[in-house]
């Protein structure tokens, strides 16, 4: 703004420009008009992203530890290695402040042809980005390969990986889908991207994770189901104004093509309240993750017994790598709330159609 003032003929004002905590986040650009011969402000836009620092915003964080390791963190763990016994650690550079990684990022968003108001609601952005981040339907960042007997063609395998600033760049400027991923690369791609856009992510893996066509719950090898040695998918903590209040926090997303939902290969945001409490009528895909962490196998002679699954992430203390949380996602095995949850489940399960499922064959990991 400018005014008359009494020891020059214009006196400069500031301009302050605030956002809503509920701003569509995009990249925006600004155009002020003055007289003619002002000087221009140079670079004419800017970004709005998701504020985990901001109460009012659907992505709050409490904690400063916590803002720091899943927001601010450009350099963390995966667990893509080992067995539920022996959980064995590998680094993964995010690099979500890195050059052009906020513009791909913003460029993998508007594939999404999300309606504008949809673009400031995180449950809807980590939905789409869980498509996103896959090949199949929409020609996404990564194209997954199973198949580890044969070769990559040229092509950069997935175990060879180290982090996701390369692949985004590849991406972004060529924009076709990079060759190869698996499980942990997704995630770890997709932890990039919503980290870049404000919303608090962490990787997780499972071990010994179920992978349960049918829906029923249990993993019948007759039929075809498995039990992958570990699959690596994303938490993100965001409110969920969608479902019944108290399911707001961390929520379950995977990048990996392993089921439709809605028709697209993507999965969650699954609140792991209701996970945890057999709720699988709840949005979204929580009937698949469910069964993931709670594994029942059914061997050739019909016979159930229960697997032990394992969950982990990177830690916020330095004195140790990893953090077990499945109590994040289930009761203890064989307590009353436990079973409960079953029950609920299982209750809850036989009204719904099966999963439609794109399970991969060639290897026992996600």
């Amino acid at each position: 703004m400018l005014e008359s003032g009494p020891w020059s003929e214009w006196s400069l004002h500031l301009i302050i420009v605030a956002s809503p905590a509920d701003a569509i986040i995009g990249k925006y650009f600004l155009e002020v008009e003055t007289r003619p011969e002002a000087c221009s402000s140079g670079k004419n836009f800017f970004y709005i992203l998701f504020n985990p620092w901001c109460k009012a915003d659907s992505t709050f964080l409490p904690g400063d530890a916590h803002k720091d390791e899943y927001v601010l963190n450009d350099c963390g763990t995966l667990y893509s290695k080992g067995k539920t016994e022996d959980v064995v650690p590998s680094t993964w550079q995010y690099g979500q402040f890195e050059e052009d990684i906020l513009d791909c990022c913003l460029y993998i968003l508007d594939k999404s042809k999300l309606v504008a108001k949809e673009r400031r609601d995180p449950v809807k952005i980590t939905r789409v980005l869980s498509a996103l981040v896959n090949k199949e339907d929409d020609e996404g960042v990564l194209e997954g390969k199973w198949e580890l007997e044969k070769p990559c063609g040229g092509h950069t395998c997935p175990w060879t990986w180290e982090g996701s600033v390369q692949i985004l760049n590849d991406y972004y400027k060529t924009k076709k889908s990079v060759k190869y991923g698996q499980c942990w690369v997704f995630s770890g791609v997709l932890t990039t991207i919503l980290r870049c856009l404000g919303i608090a992510t962490r990787s997780v893996t499972a071990y010994s994770a179920g992978v349960d066509k049918d829906g029923n719950l249990k993993i019948d090898h007759h039929a075809g189901e498995k039990i992958w040695t570990y699959h690596v998918w994303n938490d993100v903590w965001i409110k969920r104004p969608d479902l019944p209040d108290g399911y707001d926090g961390w929520q379950a997303v995977d990048g990996t093509n392993q089921i439709t939902s809605d028709g697209i290969y993507c999965c969650g945001p699954a609140s792991l309240k209701a996970i945890k409490n057999g709720e699988v009528n709840l949005d979204y895909d929580t009937r698949f993750l469910f069964a993931a962490v709670n594994v029942e196998e059914v061997d050739e002679n019909l016979k159930c017994k229960k697997i032990r699954t394992r969950i982990v992430t990177k830690s916020l203390s330095r004195e140790k790598s990893f953090e077990d949380i499945i109590d994040d996602y289930k009761f203890p095995e064989g307590s009353e709330e436990g079973k409960k949850a079953l029950a609920l489940a299982a209750h809850l399960s036989a009204k719904f159609p099966p999963i439609q499922q794109n399970v991969w064959e060639g290897t026992k990991k996600g």
